[in-house]
Parts: C-alpha cells; structure tokens; sequence
C-alpha cells in the first residue's frame, strides 16, 4: 500500500500528486505542439507562410508533387514494361547478386564474420562491381558473359564551375560532386580535415558550412567552399576572400522553415571562438536573411560578395519550394537544391508538410534554367538520391 492507501509494488509516498504531474505533462505536450508549429508557420514571419503554404493556403502533398514530377519527365510506365538485364544461363539471381552471394551475405548478416576461406565470391558477385539495378542501354543488348572492355583513363567525369568568361577564377573539379556542408561543431576538427584531404586527393571541393572556417583548413584552401549563412558565424573578409567558391544558404532542407541549430553542448569554447559566440548556448541561424527579400536583394547581396573577393565564385543554396522555379531564375552562378538530409525530418513528412523533396524539383525549374542565359554556369544538385537532372549539372554528397 503506497501513503495514499492505492495498492501497488512500489511506495508512492514521495511521489508529488499525480493530477500535478498529469496536467505537466498536458502542458509539455501542448508547448511541444506551439513549437512545432511556431516553427512551421509563424517562425519566418508571414511570408514565410506564405511560401510553404501559397497565397491561397495551398499545401505541399507528395502524391500530388510526384505526379507532376512524372508528367514532367514524360508520364510513368509499370514495371513491367522496363527493360531488364539478361540473367545468367544456368544460374540464379543476377550478375550483381547471384545466388552464393545472397548466401553468403545472409551468414556475414547472422554471424556478424566474412568467411574464411570460402570458394564463393562474397564482395563483388558476378558483375565484377558493376550496379545493382543500373543498365546502359548497350547492356540491353549484348550478352553479358561478355562485356566490353573499358578502360577508366578514356572517360572525363570532370566539371568546369565557370562558364561566364566574367575574368573570375576557372575552378574545375575532376568529379561530377563534392563534399556537402559540414560545420565546424557538427564535427570535429578532425573530420573536417579528413573531408579537405579526401576533396583535395580527388580534386574536388568541400564546403565548410554555416560555423567558420578553421585556421587549419588553410593549407587546403584550394578545395574548400566558404559559407555565408543567415547567423554570420565566423563570416569574416579574409575567410571570404581564401575561398575560391563561396556558397550563400538561404535555407536548407535538413529543417525547412526553422534554419540552423546548433545546441548547447556543441558549442565548445573551441567552436564559440570561430563562430564568436558564448560557449554553452545554444546558436540559432534563422531560415532568411532579414535583408534579402527578393531577387534584386539578392543581386546586391552576391555584389556585395563580389566586391570582397574579386575572384571567388559565387552560389546560392535554397531549399525546394513551390516556387523554386522562380527563384532559379534569379540566382546569379550557381544554384544548389538541398534535399531533407542530415538531421531534417523523413521524406515525406518534409514533402507533406514544408517543402518539396529534392528529386521533384529538377523538373520544375528545368524550364526557366533552359531559357536563361545565366543557366550556363548553374551547377550544384544535391541529394540522396540521383534522378534525371536535366538543368543540374553537379551532385553533392550527402552531409548525413
């Protein structure tokens, strides 16, 4: 018997009233609730609202968006009517998973071990790397015993990042991707090396994200993108001017609508000495700029870069709204589509409720990018998953 005379294994006679305790939770919930929506309605203001919302109320559904994303590309066909690789003569499964490797990955998956002198191949299966589901139209028709030799040295995957002949730096990078934004904070030091070092074996780029750029990055300058978010964190001229690429955020699609968030016990004195900050608060970037409204607050603020460093090239970051087809037609050089990775919420609900998942966008602003003059140096598609990118030139690798 607890002191309130209630049967029960434990002793409650120090717990506080549980009407105290049920009505706390009430109002937990209820501010967890004023939260949620705080930040997907009214933490940016009304024409915040109104950008995830429409003019009229409309909401972002996935259903809908995918459709329209289909009719862009040409409609959809079943499955049926795809064509498909040949399968092996003789033999089970695919060249990419035939049978032994299905049974030998189901033993690594039991028993946690590869196996030890084993007769069967258990890394590559029969297709010697190749893809999973993927197929050259020529594979369609070739019998894949076998197949034709290729050798790498005769491929160019490499990407130039100008192609305005405005006197600014050529930056050309060997692959058709580079390192997403990782800010100093989110990860340490360490792997924000490692990123750099990795960029610079493959000749690519790096972005630091929104949290400085770190005196240790330096030697890798060549290779690093500098970002200018909406907190300013570490944002100082002669980081800018290091730079060779510099990446304006205007959102990002890990937390549509809120912007950036960095809690407390990241915030080491290490990482508030970059970002200028006091060591263990919490650091919020809001999800606009409060000076940029509109395109033409925009020119003036990719000018206002421009008269910083006089040769860095100069990108914008959005996340994808309804009306992303309108804002690619103001953005200057390039123009990066940033999916719901990294912390953000899942696909759909970030479809459903904020924004439109990465892979809808490329069709709607495919359009206004082809009829642009400014189209030619627009470069940077990020996200997790590849899709036609008509427009988009470049892929970025995922920050999760």
């Amino acid at each position: 018997m607890c002191s309130v005379g209630r049967p029960g294994p434990m002793s409650c006679g120090n717990r506080r009233d549980s009407t105290g305790v049920g009505a706390q939770r009430v109002m937990n919930l209820m501010n967890a609730w004023r939260n949620q929506m705080l930040a997907a309605l009214g933490a940016i203001g009304m024409r915040g609202v109104r950008r995830p919302r429409g003019e009229i109320g409309r909401t972002i559904w996935h259903r809908t968006e995918e459709a329209v994303f289909r009719e862009v590309l040409g409609g959809s066909r079943p499955v049926s009517a795809l064509p498909v690789l040949k399968i092996q003569t003789g033999g089970e499964g695919d060249f990419r998973w035939p049978q032994s490797l299905l049974l030998i990955t189901q033993q690594q998956a039991r028993t946690g071990l590869p196996p030890v002198e084993s007769e069967w191949e258990y890394r590559f299966g029969a297709s010697e790397g190749g893809f999973d589901r993927l197929a050259f139209a020529f594979e369609l028709e070739m019998d894949p015993a076998h197949l034709p030799l290729a050798n790498p040295a005769e491929f160019d995957l490499s990407l130039s990042l100008n192609r305005r002949a405005d006197g600014r730096l050529q930056v050309v990078i060997s692959v058709p991707w580079y390192g997403a934004e990782m800010s100093y904070g989110s990860v340490s030091l360490p792997v924000m090396l490692a990123r750099a070092r990795a960029a610079q074996a493959m000749n690519t780029l790096v972005s630091t994200g929104e949290g400085g750029y770190p005196e240790e990055l330096t030697p890798y300058a060549d290779h690093i993108i500098t970002q200018v978010a909406t907190g300013m964190f570490g944002v100082r001229e002669e980081t800018i001017r290091r730079a060779r690429v510099v990446e304006i955020k205007y959102a990002q699609g890990a937390k549509p609508g809120l912007g950036g968030h960095l809690l407390g016990n990241k915030n080491t004195d290490s990482v508030a000495r970059l970002r200028e900050a006091v060591p263990g608060t919490s650091l919020f970037s809001p999800c606009p700029f409060h000076s940029v409204y509109s395109v033409e607050d925009h020119e003036k603020h990719v000018d206002w870069l421009k008269q910083v460093d006089e040769r860095a090239l100069i990108s914008a970051k959005v996340s994808t709204p309804t009306d992303v087809d309108m804002v690619a037609v103001g953005i200057y050089y390039a123009f990066e589509v940033t999916s719901p990775s990294g912390g953000g919420p899942a696909v759909l609900t970030c479809t459903d409720k904020f924004g439109k998942e990465v892979r809808l966008a490329p069709g709607r602003r495919h359009v206004p990018s082809a009829l642009n003059p400014a189209r030619a140096s627009r470069e940077f598609q990020r996200g997790w998953e590849q899709t036609i990118l008509l427009a988009l030139d470049n892929g970025g690798a995922p920050s999760a």
